[in-house]
Formats: C-alpha cells, structure tokens, sequence
C-alpha cells in the first residue's frame, strides 16, 4: 500500500517525533492536534481575550483553532472535513462538553462517528481539547451504517458508523441499515 507523508504550512508543525498526517491508500490519518502553535503553549487566537470575557470561551476558540488547523491538514492531502469517517475528542473536563459541541456543528453540519473522552492531561499545559481525525479521499465509495435498535432516532444526527462499500458485504446483517453517503 502506498503511503505518503502529509505537511503543510497551514498547521503548526509538532515538536515531537510525529507527522501531522499519513495517507495510506484511500485513507487518511491525521495526527491529534491540540491548541497549540508549539512556540507560545497555547495559541494566542485559541485563548480568550481577558479584556472581552463574555466573547467566547477558551474551549470554543481552542477548538475552532484546533478544527481550523484540521481543515488544513486535509485539504494538503486533497480531501475536506467532509470526507471525515472517524473522529476522537479528549478533553480535560467534560463540563466543556455543551460549548465544544457548538463549535464541532460548525465544521461538521452531517457529523462523522466521534468517541469523547475525558483525560487528566494533555501535552502543552493550558490546552483544554485534542482533536484526532480519520478520513478518506473523496472518491472511495462509502456508507453510513445504523444499528436497527437506533432506527431513526440517532442522537444528535450521528450515524454509528462508516465502512467502505467494499467491506460492506463482508459485515452485513440483517440487524444493520446501509445508506450511501
């Protein structure tokens, strides 16, 4: 399978021993990124401005920062947000969670599969979330996949998953609905 490394000028670049993405074949892995641009902690457009405290919060502008930076990552590797399959969120308190999700339905009107967890710790003090994304290129084929129990009451307009329409055979069952994407 082929592989190739994803850089672009338009995300900070990662101290430690990391690409900020991989494509491998039709897929892409993008490396997490937190609020950071590696030179200050943490970005000075991801953190709330004291002097206008009711203007955002620093979960919001850490993860439109960190989304923004995303974006980038995959438009260096020909794709887009919406060609996001899977996502993971840590975040260092869940009470974040309301504000965060506001800022996540601006980037992704029709939200891929995402896993929020919290954690104790990120890497640069002062960052609230990190944000790790899987996609595809634009033209594999693909589909969304809901469970039967779910039916059509999905919270929050979240599907339960995505597989490439190749795999999709392969996972069938009759308790499962497939929808091309």
């Amino acid at each position: 399978m082929e592989r190739e490394v994803i850089v672009t000028p338009g995300a900070p670049a990662p101290l430690a021993h990391y690409c900020q993405g991989v494509l491998a074949g039709d897929t892409l892995y993008a490396a997490g990124q937190i609020a950071s641009d590696y030179k200050t902690g943490v970005a000075p457009e991801a953190r709330q401005d004291p002097a206008f405290p009711y203007y955002g919060s620093n979960i919001q502008k850490q993860a439109r920062y960190i989304l923004q930076n995303l974006r980038s990552v995959f438009e260096a590797a020909g794709c887009s947000l919406a060609d996001v399959v899977k996502s993971q969120v840590f975040m260092t308190d869940l009470n974040d969670f309301f504000y965060f999700d506001q800022v996540w339905k601006e980037f992704f009107p029709s939200p891929p599969p995402r896993t929020t967890v919290q954690v104790s710790g990120l890497l640069v003090p002062g960052c609230r979330v990190e944000i790790d994304l899987t996609g595809v290129r634009p033209g594999a084929e693909r589909r969304v996949i809901t469970g039967a129990a779910s039916g059509s009451r999905t919270q929050s307009k979240r599907c339960t998953g995505v597989v490439p329409r190749a795999s999709a055979a392969a996972t069938a069952s009759g308790s499962a609905s497939r929808t091309p994407v």
